[in-house]
């Protein structure tokens, strides 16, 4: 156990004793582990940045890390101007916006950030984005909680919305709520890509086998959830 221990307080020692020397923990660990790609932005300063993937302005705050893993993640086939978009999990918005900059209708549904999407919207001029601050379930309200914010919102499910709007193109990133989508819903269409989370909300339901054999689909597989990405067969 005391050779455990010094050997880790010999990988750690320089970090402890480094560390008092800097005021600031972000620029210490920014510093001592020199990642060029990631540095720390003072938001007062620099309230708004450029994302080069898609040319659109977002206020910083601490949910920018899903505008790349969006890019990474779902890697969206050709969204087309009469396509009618519904995004279940819209964040901030970076899906949400990059398909409307196509001319699309899209409609946003977000239970903890719809705020923060508003003002991203408000920030680009996009107008055809209609937000819908509630999550995807079939239950009462519920405390919905992302990065430690929480709140208490109504259900919506997704054959309401598309039932009520139409629905061509599917993004689905919501946290088990996926689960509640049943495999007739997806009738007319033509795009998905959605996240199937294994350590939240799972049902078992047909879902999945539906999607992977009725559209051409690439699947990324992570420990805990699978992400298909296709177009109708």
């Amino acid at each position: 156990m005391k050779s455990l221990i010094r050997a880790l307080w010999n990988v750690y020692k320089p970090f402890v004793r480094a560390y008092p020397q800097d005021n600031n923990f972000y620029q210490w660990f920014n510093k001592t582990f020199q990642d060029t790609p990631l540095f720390v932005i003072d938001k007062e300063t620099f309230p708004v940045v450029r994302c080069k993937y898609d040319g659109l302005l977002y206020y910083v705050d601490r949910n920018l890390f899903t505008v790349k893993d969006f890019y990474i993640l779902f890697p969206m086939p050709q969204i087309k101007p009469e396509d009618i978009c519904i995004d279940l999990g819209a964040n901030i918005g970076v899906f949400a916006m990059s398909a409307a900059k196509t001319g699309a209708k899209v409609v946003a549904v977000e239970p903890v950030t719809p705020d923060q999407l508003k003002r991203n919207l408000a920030l680009n001029g996009i107008t055809n984005v209609e937000v819908i601050p509630k999550f995807i379930g079939d239950s009462g309200p519920t405390e919905c909680t992302w990065l430690g914010e929480t709140r208490t919102t109504e259900s919506v499910s997704f054959r309401e919305l598309k039932d009520k709007y139409g629905c061509t193109v599917l993004k689905s990133n919501c946290e088990g709520g996926e689960w509640t989508i049943r495999p007739e819903d997806l009738e007319g269409v033509r795009i998905v890509a959605i996240e199937f989370h294994y350590n939240r909300g799972y049902k078992e339901t047909d879902l999945y086998d539906y999607v992977v054999n009725n559209y051409d689909v690439h699947v990324i597989d992570y420990p805990t959830s699978k992400v298909v990405v296709g177009t109708k067969l």
